[in-house]
This record gives structure tokens, sequence and C-alpha cells, in this order.
């Protein structure tokens, strides 16, 4: 069968318009509609539904579509091992990240790979770590930086324990010492990081019995610190998201001192294309030199 009308059928899902979809692909609208009752045709039913809308899956296209995403997706996969097979000049790596690894150190690792593979792709999708865990299940990404311990059956490779930091205002009270007791925290105001029940900072508060003054409430590490500079009060934030801090804040380490573990995470080892299993090696072999 034409993987082809495949790959135009999920982008038009994807797109929701044929119109949308041709322009990606490269297509007249008549021809995304051409492939599509190519493809409905060959399949013996209807798979999409239009209307003034636009377009979308009826039952049977419901049912069909994680078999046809299956199916792009190993021919993606065939096609990166038969490259590599030729030589390992060419192929893509997608990658799983969150803005404190993608922001300190991914950029370097991805240049030194580079340096030695040059014409290799790399797609990143930055998200939070239960996202991340679910695009390494679903085959969205070849790997991920996940957080332990994870919370799917993924293969996982320990990279090193990030400390938590708290940040402060400048002259702020808490800057007088150099390491902060945890119950310290619940006497100033409050600026809580939070993406999902898991987030490091609610483990804290709950496993030392804080009730913090959190009065603002983000997913936005970067506003945490612009509201800490402008004194509207003190968080905790990873060591790693505050490496390249723009603001002007003072930085202590909590007494006793806590930290994230960090890792990389794939499905299955052995169904990574070869370039990918170089990357993984290489972050694996560089991972002493990348975090700090």
């Amino acid at each position: 069968m034409n993987v082809n009308k495949y790959e135009v059928f999920l982008k038009t899902v994807e797109l929701g318009s044929l119109t949308k979809a041709g322009e990606e692909l490269k297509y007249t609208q008549s021809g995304i509609s051409h492939i599509l009752n190519s493809l409905e045709k060959e399949c013996g039913m209807r798979l999409l539904e239009r209307d003034r809308s636009g377009v979308y899956l009826n039952s049977s296209g419901k049912m069909l579509y994680p078999y046809i995403k299956k199916v792009c997706e190993c021919h993606q996969q065939l096609s990166e091992v038969i490259n590599t097979m030729l030589s390992l000049k060419s192929g893509t790596i997608r990658i799983g990240t969150m803005t404190s690894i993608s922001t300190s150190w991914l950029p370097k690792l991805l240049q030194t790979f580079n340096d030695i593979y040059p014409n290799i792709k790399f797609q990143m999708l930055c998200g939070e770590y239960s996202e991340i865990e679910t695009w390494i299940q679903h085959g969205d990404v070849d790997m991920g930086f996940v957080k332990e311990p994870v919370s799917n059956d993924l293969t996982v490779y320990h990279l090193k324990k990030d400390e938590m930091m708290v940040v402060l205002p400048m002259e702020h009270p808490l800057t007088q010492l150099q390491t902060i007791p945890h119950k310290s925290l619940e006497n100033y105001p409050f600026i809580l990081y939070i993406d999902n029940e898991d987030s490091e900072i609610k483990e804290i508060l709950n496993k030392y019995d804080i009730v913090s003054k959190a009065q603002y409430i983000t997913k936005e590490d970067y506003s945490i610190m612009a509201m800490v500079e402008s004194g509207m009060g003190i968080s905790v934030l990873p060591k790693l998201v505050l490496l390249r801090c723009p603001y002007h804040i003072e930085i202590r380490g909590l007494e006793p001192p806590v930290y994230r573990s960090l890792a990389i995470a794939v499905k299955y080892n052995d169904i990574l294309s070869p370039i990918a299993k170089e990357f993984l090696k290489h972050i694996l072999n560089n991972k002493n030199e990348s975090v700090k």
C-alpha cells in the first residue's frame, strides 16, 4: 500500500483542512482530495467527514487512525535504518526535553554531536515531565529527558541529580543565611511553580509539611524569576534553570538539600534507529561534562 496516502491522511486530520494539508505537503486541494478518496476506496470505507467547519474523522477513521499512524512511524524508522546502514550521515533524531535542559546544556551536546555527524537533523519538543513520558510511550519522540521515577514502563538511563534552589529578591531577609531551612519557606509570600501534581516544589512542601503563602501559581520558570526580582515573593527552582539566569536575584540552597533526579528515557532501546542509538550513547558518554 502507498504510505504517502497515509501521510496525507494523517496531515489532513492533524490540520483539519484539505487546503492547509495541501499547502504544507505541496499539493493542490484537488490533489489532496484525490489521494484521500483513493485511500478510502482502498480501505473499502469512508474515513473522513467534511463540512463547513473542516475535515474530521468518522467512527471508522477513528478506529483506523492509530494503525495508520503506526505504519507511518514504522516507515520512517525503516527509512532511517536503511539510511544509517548505508552510512551514519543522515537521519532525524526526535527529542523530548524540558526548558531547564534545552537552555542550559543540550545545545552544546547537539553541537558536539553535529561535529561528528554534520548532516543529522534534530526535532525537539519542549514540555513537562508527564508530556515527555507520553511522547516517548506513543513514539512521538525517540527519547526524552525525564525526572525519576517515571510513571510509564520505559527504559531509563540516570544522568544526574539536580539541586533545588531557593530564589530570593535582592536584600531579602533570608539572604543573610547561607542555606535556607525548609520551614522558612512558609514565612514569606511564595511563587509556586506547578505543572502537575508531581512538581518538585509540591513534593518539598508536602514532605516537610510546609504551608506556603502561595500568592502566585505559574508554570513559567522565567516568569517566576522576574516576579522574584520585582519583590513579589520567593520561590524554589532547579539549579539547571538558574545557570543562565538573566535576573538580579539571590540564590541559596535548602537545608537539608533537596534534589531532582534527571534521566534520559526511551521506549525500547532495540527499536531506536542506529543514529538515535549513537546520540543516546553520546549523551551517556558526555553526561559528566554536559550536566553540571
